[in-house]
């Protein structure tokens, strides 16, 4: 008797190896899309220093409308998704915060790019509908510690903790890169969802700036020792310093005179300006990230060189010790070169003007003769270099004068094989990171009056000197002699700080 062959039984297989079939190979049903794109992320070893370099970001997850692709490489993605009039899309990485999108398009094809710039918001070009959002930031930390007594070593409850951001690309005026707690019984404090970026904590009365960096997605320790009694009197006395330093150089130079005796007086110059260009970044000008405001939180090791100016417009006095220059003259010449600079020079609390004026002209700091000046006049007051500000134009600046008695340096060996010009960086440095400390006069000092800011605690304290090579070498590979600067970590006077 033949045999039969059940119909509904080999239907039914049938149709569950087509859908085994259609499992297995995704087909897509209507219209696709093709998004592509690149996908960078912050560095995260250069966030943890405090600065943004997008790289392209390989393995990153980028999610569109249900559908996903990974990045290769070199960051970049293809892949297709259904078409659709509105899409909303994602992209994640490991260690990374998403970074996320909506919109609608019509065409047939999207390009979506995350990065390489840091943005608030995602923006579409309106000539090619390219579609750009940010960079995708490292995840978001936390910051926990316990704040205990120098002195006793005992946990200091219900004590405010203040925390700044302190990365390069923070401005001065964020207040949202301060954060603050007060500790619980047992003297415990934490923050949570923190950029991955160098942080500085300072806790009680204590003012010592103590810092850390934060790594992306976990919980850091930052312990505090805090000193509550017998505490150093050079401290923070609640007024503001410079965050990032953009230096003006203006060389007042009348016809006749000059900074060096030979008349070299460009080199002079260049040797300035060489200085300033030199001196950011560096581990000696790291010395000054210790010293913070309320407002901006602790200083950044960034310095700009502004721009520089040779005036010869003559002096409106002999300049000698009977008939000195007075600080009126000072900054009537800064407010008469602003004026020539047409806004191109800022006067603001970010902004300074140093001033130098020619080979043994002489000054008075006051209104008269009768106040410090560059020759001996005054024991208490006289000087070889000032800062100040005016209220009046919001003005920060430094007097530099090029005098007989200041231009000693501890070798006859200069770097620059300079000694003039040696001589006054030594002295530029040292009004600069007065000023910098202390802008305004009322930020760090320990109230001693004159000598009381934090270079006139290193006076003539030059470290180790390696001969002709100076005693630090900054960037590009530029040697200088330098005094010294008060480190408050330390607790005295060092050419660096790590």
């Amino acid at each position: 008797m033949p045999q039969r062959h059940d119909r509904r039984v080999s239907l039914a297989l049938l149709v569950a190896v087509m859908a085994l079939a259609l499992a297995g190979c995704q087909m897509p049903f209507g219209p696709q899309v093709k998004v592509s794109g690149t996908v960078y992320g912050e560095q995260l070893a250069a966030r943890q220093a405090g600065k943004s370099v997008p790289v392209p970001l390989q393995g990153a997850t980028i999610t569109c409308n249900g559908d996903t692709g990974h990045s290769g490489s070199d960051g970049a993605f293809s892949f297709s998704v259904s078409q659709s009039s509105a899409y909303n899309c994602t992209a994640t990485a490991p260690n990374y915060s998403s970074v996320s999108v909506s919109f609608s398009s019509k065409g047939g094809a999207i390009s979506l790019t995350f990065g390489p710039k840091q943005a608030a918001k995602c923006a579409t070009d309106t000539a090619t509908g390219a579609l750009t959002c940010g960079v995708l930031p490292p995840a978001t930390a936390t910051l926990r510690g316990t704040v205990t007594d120098t002195a006793t070593d005992q946990a200091l409850p219900h004590v405010k903790v203040q925390c700044w951001n302190s990365a390069m690309d923070v401005t001065a005026s964020d207040e949202s890169s301060r954060v603050s707690a007060t500790t619980d019984s047992m003297g415990n404090y934490v923050f949570h969802n923190l950029a991955v970026d160098p942080w500085g904590c300072v806790a009680g009365a204590d003012q010592t700036l103590q810092t850390t960096t934060l790594k992306p997605g976990a919980a850091t320790t930052l312990d505090i020792a805090a000193c509550t009694s017998g505490c150093p009197n050079f401290k923070f006395h609640q007024g503001s310093v410079i965050h990032r330093l953009t230096a003006y150089l203006l060389f007042w130079l009348p016809n006749g005179y000059v900074f060096e005796p030979t008349g070299n007086s460009s080199r002079f110059e260049h040797l300035m300006e060489q200085y300033f260009q030199d001196v950011g970044g560096t581990p000696f000008y790291n010395i000054l990230t210790q010293y913070y405001d309320n407002q901006g939180g602790p200083v950044r090791n960034v310095v700009t060189l502004g721009g520089s100016f040779v005036d010869t417009q003559p002096y409106p006095k002999a300049a000698t010790a009977s008939d000195p220059l007075l600080d009126g003259d000072i900054v009537h010449e800064i407010d008469r070169v602003l004026d020539a600079k047409n806004g191109a020079w800022i006067t603001d609390d970010e902004h300074m003007v140093f001033v130098f004026t020619g080979l043994n002209v002489q000054e008075c700091s006051g209104q008269t003769a009768n106040d410090g000046c560059t020759f001996t006049h005054n024991a208490e007051a006289d000087f070889c270099a000032y800062h100040s500000n005016s209220f009046f134009n919001n003005l920060i600046y430094a007097y530099i004068p090029v005098v007989d008695g200041c231009l000693d340096t501890p070798t006859f060996q200069t770097p620059n094989h300079d000694q003039i010009a040696d001589a006054i960086i030594s002295i530029v440095s040292h009004e600069q990171f007065e000023a910098v400390s202390n802008p305004t006069l009322g930020g760090w000092f320990d109230g001693t009056g004159f000598e009381g800011e934090m270079a006139d605690k290193c006076v003539r304290d030059y470290g180790p000197i390696a001969d002709a090579d100076g005693n630090v070498m900054l960037a590009n590979g530029h040697h200088y002699l330098v005094q010294e600067e008060w480190s408050l970590r330390d607790q005295t006077c060092v050419l660096s700080l790590s």
